[in-house]
């Protein structure tokens, strides 16, 4: 893979020790369009594609030759053993990152896919009655949000309307008065649209 201009000079002198090198790099550039972490848009033509390798995009110039409009991701990043776990990300939807990513901290932890699926879950302890529990991660829309039971004793619990951030726990006894027991939490949703 090259990244050479692909219009061999006319201006005269041309001597063939020069010619035969950059009509072999024009070739070469041809035979793989443009591949690697530098824009060559000062080199390409119109419909000439580029395999960024710098953003794992595979790139497609425009028919004005005046920006280049994302095709989609390269395919070999995908199975890369060092990209399935590490930081996911996006560019206008195209994943950009890594697979999977995990998130820890005191809130709890987060797993987030690289299409766009987030799962947030509560410290093992959960919340107690009126508690609210501020998400590991913030979801780019409201989440759907689940309770579990972790008390040997019957509680009810349930939540109020959830954000993008957090979400307030509420945990009743069975005979309807708020209770010191605690409820596990996990929301699921995106982290981007």
């Amino acid at each position: 893979m090259t990244q050479a201009a692909i219009q061999i000079t006319e201006t005269p002198p041309l001597p063939g020790l020069k010619l035969v090198p950059d009509l072999n790099k024009a070739l070469q550039t041809l035979a793989t369009d443009f591949a690697g972490s530098s824009d060559p848009a000062a080199l390409a033509g119109p419909y000439m594609t580029w395999a960024d390798t710098g953003n794992m995009l595979l790139k497609r110039r425009n028919a004005a030759n005046t920006d280049w409009v994302v095709e989609g991701a390269l395919l070999d990043f995908f199975y890369s053993r060092t990209s399935v776990v590490g930081t996911v990300g996006q560019s206008g939807g195209i994943p950009t990152g890594s697979v999977v990513q995990r998130i820890e901290n005191a809130n709890g932890m987060a797993i987030r896919w690289a299409d766009g699926t987030q799962v947030c879950i509560s410290p093992a302890a959960g919340y107690a009655h009126g508690q609210t529990w501020g998400f590991p991660a913030a979801f780019a829309a409201v989440p759907t949000v689940s309770l579990g039971m972790a008390a040997t004793n019957p509680r009810i619990a349930t939540h109020g309307a959830p954000s993008t951030s957090s979400v307030t726990v509420y945990v009743w006894d069975i005979n309807g008065s708020s209770s010191t027991g605690s409820a596990p939490v996990t929301a699921y949703g995106r982290w981007f649209l």
